[in-house]
This record gives C-alpha cells, sequence and structure tokens, in this order.
C-alpha cells in the first residue's frame, strides 16, 4: 500500500483554523486500508516540518515504522512537557471516530464545538474531529489562538445561534481566566451544555467556582496515545477499559480510540485476558464504583535521604489550602539530600511574606503526611509555566526555582 504523508504545521491564525479543519475530515472519511492512503502529520510550526520529515523518513525505512504507519490517518506529537522531546503518535481514522462517538454518547449527541485550544496538540485537533463527526464546521473564537475570555463568550453566543448544543474544551488556566471575569462572560459559559476541562491537575477550588457559578465542567482524562480523553469524571467512556496494576499502580487503558503505536519507539503494551492495554505513565487506583482517581506520573515519586516522596501527594495536601491558589510540587537536586522537594506557588493572597506562607504550608503538611514530606524550598509565583495546552512545563518550572535561588527570594531549610 501507498502512503502519501503530509506534514502540515498547525494553524497559527484564525483564517487557517477551517481549511486544516477540511483537512481532518478528509482523513477522517477514509476507509481503514487501502491501496493508497493519506496521513496527515501536525507540526507544531513551520520550523518543526523539516525535523519531522526527518524523523518519519527514518521510520519508515524500519519494520517497525512501516508497520505503524500502515493504517495512520493523523499523527500527532506528545506535549514533551516532561522530558522535552516529544514522541510521534499514529492514530487511525478509526480510532479518532471512536473517540468522538464515545463523547457524544455520554454528552447527548453532536453540536458545534467552539474552538479556544491550540491545535498542535490532541485536546484541540479531538474537538475538530468531534465536529467533523457530528458535520456541524466549528466556531473559532476572534483573536484565537490568543485566549480572551469576551471572545470566548462572544464566540458561544454565535455558535447558540446556529445550534442547539454547544460544547468547548479548555485547560484549567483559561477556566480561571473566565471564572475571574465579568458576569456576562460566566452567564455565557454557564450556558454551554457542557466544558470539557484537561491538560493537567485541576485544582478542586477551581471545579468549587466552577460549579458554584453553574458551568457544566466535566473533567477528562487521557492523551494523545487515547485520541484524547477517554475518562470524564473519573467514568470511562463506552468501550474504554480501565486496570490498575496491583505492585506499581500503574494505570492501564484499552479503547477503540487506542493509538496504532509511536512511529519511531516502541510501545509498552500490555496484555490482560487476552486484551491489548496501554500502560501509562500514570499512577492512580479504582474506587468501589469503579471511578479512576488518577494519583500522579511515576516520574512524580521523588527519594530524598533515602525516603521515597509523592510529589503529587504533597500538591494535594497544598492545593486544598486556603492560602493556595495553584501549586506544583518537584524534586530538586540538594547537596545534602541529594534530592529535596520543592515547591512553586501561586498565593491567593497578593503580596504574602515568602516565609510566613513557606511556615503555613509546611505545618499543613507535616500534619496530613508528617516531617519527610516537608517542602524544603518554597518559591512564589505569579503564574505556573505552561504549555500551549495548559500542562505545566517541567523544565521551565525548573528553572523559575533556580532563578529564585540563585537570587535569595526563595525561602529554603
Amino acid at each position: 500500500m501507498t502512503i502519501h504523508i503530509d506534514v502540515l504545521s498547525a494553524p497559527s491564525q484564525v483564517e487557517e483554523v477551517l481549511p486544516f479543519y477540511r483537512n481532518i475530515t478528509e482523513v477522517l472519511r477514509s476507509e481503514g486500508s487501502r491501496e493508497s492512503s493519506r496521513c496527515l502529520v501536525i507540526a507544531r510550526n513551520t520550523d518543526d516540518i523539516k525535523p519531522l520529515q526527518g524523523r518519519l523518513e527514518s521510520a519508515a525505512e524500519t519494520e517497525h515504522g512501516r508497520q505503524v504507519l500502515r493504517d495512520a490517518a493523523l499523527i500527532v506529537q506528545t506535549s514533551g512537557s516532561t522530558s522535552g522531546r516529544t514522541s510521534l503518535v499514529a492514530l487511525s481514522a478509526d480510532a479518532m471516530r471512536a473517540g468522538a462517538d464515545a463523547t457524544h454518547r455520554v454528552l447527548g449527541g453532536p453540536g458545534t464545538w467552539v474552538v479556544a485550544l491550540p491545535l498542535q496538540h490532541i485536546a484541540g485537533i479531538q474537538m475538530l474531529v468531534r465536529a467533523a463527526a457530528g458535520n456541524v464546521d466549528p466556531v473559532v473564537p476572534e483573536g484565537w489562538p490568543r485566549f480572551s475570555p469576551n471572545s470566548f463568550a462572544a464566540a458561544i453566543r454565535q455558535a447558540h445561534a446556529e445550534s442547539a448544543r454547544v460544547y468547548a474544551s479548555l485547560v484549567s488556566a483559561q477556566l480561571d481566566a473566565v471564572l475571574s471575569s465579568g458576569p456576562d462572560v460566566v452567564q455565557s459559559v454557564a450556558s454551554l451544555n457542557a466544558l470539557l476541562v484537561g491538560g493537567g491537575r485541576i485544582a478542586p477550588s477551581l471545579l468549587d467556582r466552577a460549579k458554584a457559578a453553574g458551568v457544566p465542567v466535566h473533567t477528562t482524562y487521557g492523551m494523545t496515545e487515547t485520541s484524547g480523553g477517554c475518562v470524564y469524571d473519573g467514568v470511562p467512556l463506552p468501550g474504554t477499559k480501565i486496570k490498575v496494576e496491583s505492585e506499581t499502580g500503574r494505570v492501564l487503558l484499552s479503547t477503540p480510540a487506542l493509538m496504532d503505536g509511536y512511529v519511531d519507539q516502541e510501545t509498552e503494551w500490555v496484555n490482560v485476558d487476552c486484551e491489548r492495554y496501554f500502560r501509562t505513565s500514570d499512577t492512580g487506583w479504582l474506587t468501589s464504583d469503579g471511578t479512576l482517581q488518577i494519583r500522579g506520573r511515576v516520574d512524580e515519586v521523588i527519594k530524598s535521604g533515602g525516603v521515597k516522596i509523592s510529589t503529587a501527594q504533597v500538591t494535594d495536601v497544598l492545593e486544598k489550602m486556603p492560602e493556595v491558589r495553584e501549586v506544583f510540587c518537584i524534586g530538586i537536586e540538594d547537596e545534602v539530600w541529594g534530592e529535596s522537594l520543592a515547591a512553586l506557588v501561586v498565593g491567593e493572597v497578593p503580596r504574602i511574606d515568602v516565609t510566613d506562607l513557606a511556615e503555613t504550608l509546611r505545618a499543613r503538611v507535616r500534619d496530613e503526611l508528617g516531617n519527610s514530606h516537608l517542602p524544603r524550598t518554597v518559591v512564589i509565583a505569579e503564574t505556573l509555566p505552561r504549555t500551549s495546552i495548559g500542562k505545566v512545563s517541567i523544565p521551565a518550572a525548573r528553572e523559575v526555582i533556580a532563578d529564585a535561588i540563585r537570587s535569595g527570594t526563595a525561602w529554603r531549610r
């Protein structure tokens, strides 16, 4: 079979979105393996095209690469928020359609999607996939991809004039901006039939604010490898199955929306009861009613002075505190302990003293987790550094903490 691979740069302005959407629609209408097939590869920007082409050419020379590319309709890069290096995920048209159909079954049917996310990552692309599956063109807010709560609200009102059902997806920082806007904006967002929020941890206080404002918010869990969100509010979408490894706590996912594999690296599959599951890098547990709770990532466990510390556990404690708006915990190098815990905090109170904040945070952690889990570095920031899809950028967070240490503005113990 001949595969025609087209590397396209993701849209960077409003007028580029609909032509990009038409390309997505075309590959979605492909029907499995044929003598000739088109595959779209999404580059983050024009500078990304040539390196991507090189990676694809190298992959196509291997048996593994040819096998993964055989049925691929779309190749999307992971965010690279942890290591900085992206993985190339091959998704079939069947997988993407399955993800869109499952979402519409849960939300009550197709509708108009308001595009507020960037389109180089799966969360944004999946909005176009859902729009194509419902045969309804998306609505793009004025000024996109820059996010403006007012423009977003105006786009929602426009969509309501054209469609009975209107949906959108945001990341937590965008939701926070919406809820911090005027009542007209909040009222427009509350008029959505559903608002999906994902891209990483969502502070319980933010969810409480959204629900109190009447926003029909649904938290989503998923990844590029599962064609986007496949678990809503802890409940798997139709067709999705979840298992948790008893020894490691690793989350395993099986879904019709699952990728075919990574283009230029091996994929970690697990066979359970003769079914193929994707072994994620997340840890969690299932409640008695089958709801998935995510604890954190495998790499969120650090070892300080011989003691293992879950940064996710500490984050859970800190983000429930009234003094904390957002927080990100991470391990940093420590001459004495080898590695120690640092907390990057966005405070609810402006201009709070870092020493007072550090002592308050540490007292709460001491009460709930013990002395071994105390942050030894606390840095106050105006915002958490995030990628374009709302995930905290680990390299950027490390740099913010390092700058604070160098400048003497960090609290250290």
